[in-house]
């Protein structure tokens, strides 16, 4: 960043009356480190859900949030959050699925569906915040 460069170019001129070193370039490398190309996340092979397509097709609810219907149209598990996040659900590994923005430019993002200690499904987790089945 500029202002930490200038700074301590200051900081120099001060205490040697001179620079001693190329602060800009010093400091571009802190801030630009070169890019490490991360392993994409990879599922696990040859699972199966616990839990069938009816079993999650279901209107769920956060306080925050709000609802988040899944539904399953034409043998495709489709997301709606508030009629304004929409997309469709493919099965990742277990109980985990991928869902994939209808809004592409969006990316992708995963959904947890969590069992209690019954084995009955308790919620699914999606942006990090657990959504419970309508009552």
């Amino acid at each position: 960043e500029l202002r930490h460069a200038i700074m301590y170019a200051a900081f120099d001129l001060f205490k040697e009356g001179k620079i001693s070193r190329n602060w800009s370039d010093d400091l571009y490398k802190l801030y630009h480190p070169e890019k490490e190309e991360k392993p994409k996340p990879e599922p696990v092979k040859n699972t199966t859900p616990t839990l069938s397509k009816n079993d999650i097709t279901l209107k769920y609810y956060n306080q925050l949030y709000g609802w988040l219907d899944i539904s399953n149209v034409d043998g495709v598990l489709k997301f709606n959050l508030n009629d304004t996040v929409r997309g469709t659900l493919s099965h990742w590994h277990y109980d985990t699925y991928q869902g994939s923005f209808d809004k592409k430019y969006w990316g992708k993002t995963m959904l947890n569906f969590r069992m209690g200690s019954d084995g009955k499904l308790s919620h699914v987790e999606f942006f990090g915040e657990e959504f419970y089945p309508k009552k």
